[in-house]
């Protein structure tokens, strides 16, 4: 169970903004809309290759206070560290947001 002791790391929400580029496609750039005390704990890592290059991929459970507005279009960046959401769901007391993320290491 996530205690608010352990919420150590300062985390943005960040929302994706798109703009029309030249070619007629689009530059998604991120915008931060809000930064939160969260808790982060790696759950595992796999080697894998995404675009031609080696690396690898860290799945790590992020717990946030509730309630917080998300969605899977949102990022989680710390640091210089960039989190993609591809899950989220409440805690069984309600108090909390726990949402699974990936990170590309490489």
């Amino acid at each position: 169970m996530t205690e608010a002791s352990d919420l150590r790391w300062r985390v943005a929400i960040e929302a994706p903004l798109g703009e029309p580029d030249d070619q007629g496609g689009e530059v998604r750039t991120y915008v931060s809309l809000a930064t939160v005390w969260a808790a982060i704990v790696p759950v595992r890592g796999f080697a894998d290759v995404e675009a031609d290059a080696a690396g690898a991929t860290q799945r790590c459970r992020i717990v946030v206070r509730a309630p917080l507005e998300l969605s899977l279009r949102h990022r989680l960046s710390e640091g210089g560290r960039i989190y993609r959401i591809a899950g989220f769901r409440e805690s069984s007391d309600r108090r909390f947001i726990e949402i699974d993320a990936e990170r590309r290491i490489g």
